[in-house]
């Protein structure tokens, strides 16, 4: 429901791409699961290095778009980086263009990779 309400995706996500995208990673990989009550309302998938995690994937019922489910999950995720004692924090690739992704540039320090260099990662 998410890849076809949010990203606006018409054709069903074959199980075997799930797996291959999600599960199937050569690093040991995290599910977080979110609940409201007993509703399940959200899914992250994080990658765990001993010093890096990799916020790999979040998806979310639309229908509770409003509580910015995205965004609780990355503080979660900051909190649990924290709690592990890891100091990077991975959010993903950033589109500029993007305005799904704009999120990320909220969040500050950081770093962005430009010319196989990380540099100080400024939102303009």
């Amino acid at each position: 429901r998410y890849q076809i309400d949010w990203h606006e995706i018409k054709y069903p996500v074959e199980e075997s791409e799930y797996f291959d995208f999600l599960i199937e990673t050569p690093v040991p990989t995290e599910i977080l699961r979110y609940y409201l009550g007993t509703k399940l309302i959200g899914v992250g998938w994080l990658d765990c290095l001993p010093e890096l995690i990799s916020s790999v994937y979040f998806v979310f019922d639309p229908e509770f778009e409003s509580r910015r489910l995205g965004i609780f999950s990355l503080l979660y995720e900051i909190e649990y980086a924290r709690f592990l004692d890891i100091r990077w924090l991975y959010l993903g690739y950033w589109v500029e263009s993007s305005h799904k992704m704009n999120y990320k540039a909220d969040f500050q320090p950081a770093q962005i990779l430009k010319d196989s260099r990380w540099i100080p990662f400024k939102n303009q």
